[in-house]
């Protein structure tokens, strides 16, 4: 049925633009042809068979382009119908703003006075297209599936109608940068509708300015407009935002086409002119719009990933989801076709369907509070599972991740049929879905080990994605996550110059530094991705943190006081503040925030390691091993916690007891460091010298140079055993 609204809608749209063309043109065949070109544009095309907004955009953009013509008929009443139709523009999107202002400004100019009168019922007549917004808090006040922030209270219905959650998208206010973006949306507007449309409404400016001044005023100021909104608006389907331009730019086009008509002597020339020229367009046009091969992507992508949930967890399973594109094609089927499962979407689902009367703050809250609800084995993730939630990575069944061991089927991704991925995508949606795919194929790869096809996953996503920022983020996390540091450090350049102003660009490439240990670099791009922030909460932690590991200890604490402040939930900012306090000597100070990490989050297992590890240092070894073992009774899959039990005993000089608890952390995490350098310690301590020679070595081929693996070395060479091949 949106499908079925938004070819309606253009298909309106184009009836309503050939009676504003055939106003302000004099010849109707230039009218009818210049029409049929406008709705032979692949743009056009997309938005009247995508279910989104801009399809509406485009049909009130020209109907109130439309009214101030029709002074002369109506009279002041096209006061009137610019109220109303202003008023359901704007309840529908602010962007709107720009035709209205400019419509009003073109019905002063041609229709002369207005009445006192006039002006107030079109007053009124915008305040009832208004109205419409009223069904919004209504709505949102009965419990709805979905609720698009605190729109039952006044201050969230006021943030919502103003758009104040999207204010952080505002760009920078950059002379130079903003003057590139805005070259760009010409750049971008010569390529959605072409070179010949282009050229006719530059000639319709020059030439027709002296016939037409207001309209030919009007039009190259909405496309003006909408070229400042393109530089300053940093959204990703900034292309369909200004999709509206196709209207001044057809008028602008049919008076350019009617003056060149003007100055042909022959009217025999003239219809060939005219002919040749908008065939010409509309071929032009025709001959770049191919068949779609991603019409069943949305809809098998969502079946694969209910299957694979229902496989998995059985029926009433919960999905989670956060901010993956394919949240909503999976919220369509479980409300409109009756799946066995239900959707909670972090972003937009109504937070009492896992329970709670407050939307969490994270998704590890999320999860943890849904598992009370429902129990974690009917838990299912879309997208990266939260590993804090497991320690240890996520179980992929099919297109989804799971909390605990499936108590069913469990699904290859490869098992699965979805119809349109990587084709050849010209649709936003389309091409977020596809990335969504390949990254998942990529997590896949990375948890059966196969680095070839991980690496290949992840090279399609951003290359589907190219001009998508959040892909490149998600990807670079990705290998940053599976220890490709490298790669990650590439991938975050490439996405900032893909968007240089989006903040997560900033914040990821910090992490990458400071995992590279460049923290005074990752310290700046944190600074960076503070600016127009609208959850800077863990930014500040996060730059804490980078402080902690500088040795700025005083302005780690200025940063984790700011966090907290800002979300006291932050498990994060409470491990890094002990952090800082151990460094500075104030040991109670830090256990306190270890204990209170711990208390927000049980099964926090980076604040049991780092209080175990403040009771090794103090030589408080029974201390030590009681946390621990409480916490892995909370966590038990926790193989960090399971190293450092491994270690107490080390220090205490109970090498058997070391030993079983370091073989049992290697084996549920290969990958830990740590472990592997721990065991073999126990081992050479104990005597066993060849399972010694075997853990050093796996150790030396994973550790970063340094003193640490200096000393493997060291201790390799001492027990006669050979090197890596390579390091």
């Amino acid at each position: 049925r949106y499908n079925l609204l938004s070819a309606i809608t253009v298909s309106l749209m184009m009836v309503l633009l050939w009676r504003l063309l055939k106003q302000i043109g004099r010849n109707r065949l230039v009218a009818f042809l210049v029409t049929l070109g406008v709705a032979s544009l692949e743009a056009t095309w997309l938005q009247a068979t995508t279910a989104e907004v801009y399809a509406i955009n485009g049909l009130f953009t020209v109907g109130l382009l439309l009214i101030p013509t029709l002074h002369q008929r109506l009279g002041e009443r096209i006061w009137l119908a610019i109220g109303y139709l202003g008023g359901l523009s704007l309840s529908h999107h602010l962007t709107l703003i720009y035709p209205l202002v400019l419509s009003a400004i073109l019905a002063w100019k041609t229709s002369g006075k207005l009445h006192r009168r006039t002006a107030l019922v079109s007053i009124l007549m915008l305040c009832l297209g208004l109205s419409i917004w009223l069904y919004v808090p209504i709505r949102s006040s009965l419990g709805p599936p979905l609720v698009w922030g605190r729109t039952d209270t006044l201050r969230g219905f006021l943030s919502h109608i103003t758009a104040q959650d999207y204010s952080w998208r505002l760009r920078e206010l950059s002379i130079m940068g903003r003057m590139r973006d805005f070259l760009g949306f010409f750049r971008l507007t010569l390529v959605q509708f072409g070179i010949p449309f282009c050229l006719l409404a530059i000639w319709g400016i020059i030439a027709g300015f002296r016939r037409m001044a207001m309209m030919v005023a009007t039009c190259t100021g909405l496309v003006v407009l909408f070229g400042g909104h393109f530089a300053m608006y940093n959204i990703p389907d900034i292309a369909s935002h200004i999709f509206p331009v196709v209207t001044p730019i057809a008028v602008l086009a049919t008076i350019g086409l009617d003056e060149v008509l003007r100055r042909l002597p022959s009217r025999r020339g003239k219809v060939v002119i005219v002919a040749a020229a908008v065939i010409a367009i509309i071929a032009y046009n025709l001959s770049r719009i191919k068949p779609r091969a991603d019409e069943w992507l949305a809809i098998d992508y969502a079946r694969a990933i209910c299957e694979s949930a229902l496989r998995a967890c059985g029926a009433d399973c919960l999905i989670i989801a956060t901010g993956d594109p394919s949240t909503f094609p999976v919220l369509y089927l479980a409300l409109a076709e009756d799946q066995q499962i239900k959707v909670y979407d972090i972003g937009a689902s109504n937070p009492n369907i896992i329970g709670l009367d407050e939307r969490p703050v994270s998704p590890e809250t999320c999860a943890a509070e849904a598992a009370k609800t429902f129990g974690s084995d009917k838990i299912a993730f879309v997208g990266a599972t939260p590993t804090v939630l497991l320690g240890k990575p996520p179980e992929i069944c099919g297109m989804v991740s799971l909390l605990e061991e499936p108590r069913g089927q469990c699904l290859k991704p490869t098992d699965l049929s979805i119809r349109g991925v990587g084709a050849e995508l010209r649709d936003y949606a389309s091409r977020l879905l596809s990335s969504s795919y390949y990254l998942h194929m990529a997590r896949w790869y990375a948890e059966k080990g196969d680095t070839v096809g991980f690496d290949q996953a992840v090279t399609q996503a951003i290359t589907v994605a190219y001009d998508d920022a959040g892909t490149f983020i998600n990807a670079a996390s990705l290998c940053l996550d599976n220890g490709m540091v490298a790669k990650a450090f590439r991938i975050a350049r490439k996405a900032i110059q893909v968007d240089r102003d989006f903040f997560e660009t900033h914040d990821l490439l910090a992490r990458i530094l400071a995992a590279l240990g460049n923290f005074d670099d990752a310290i700046a791009e944190y600074k960076l991705a503070l600016k127009g922030n609208p959850s800077p909460g863990m930014v500040y932690s996060n730059l804490g943190n980078a402080y902690v590991s500088n040795g700025q200890y005083q302005l780690a604490l200025e940063q984790f006081a700011k966090a907290l402040d800002l979300d006291s939930s932050l498990v994060n900012a409470y491990v890094g503040r002990g952090r800082a306090y151990e460094a500075t000597g104030r040991y109670e100070a830090a256990v306190e925030s270890y204990r209170h990490a711990q208390q927000l989050d049980p099964s926090a297992v980076s604040a049991y390691h780092a209080q175990a590890s403040l009771y090794l240092r103090l030589g408080r070894y029974h201390d030590a091993l009681e946390l621990l073992t409480i916490g892995l009774e909370r966590v038990p899959d926790g193989a960090l916690l399971l190293s450092d039990i491994g270690l107490c005993y080390l220090r205490s000089g109970r090498f058997d007891s070391a030993i079983v608890y370091l073989k049992k952390a290697v084996e549920m995490q290969p990958t830990l460091l740590t472990a592997h350098g721990n065991l073999a310690v126990a081992y050479e301590r104990k005597g066993l010298r060849q399972q010694a020679i075997e853990e050093y070595r796996a150790y030396i081929e994973m550790a970063p140079s340094g003193l640490l693996r200096d000393k493997a070395l060291e201790a390799l060479e001492r027990l006669g055993g050979t090197r890596p091949s390579s390091p």
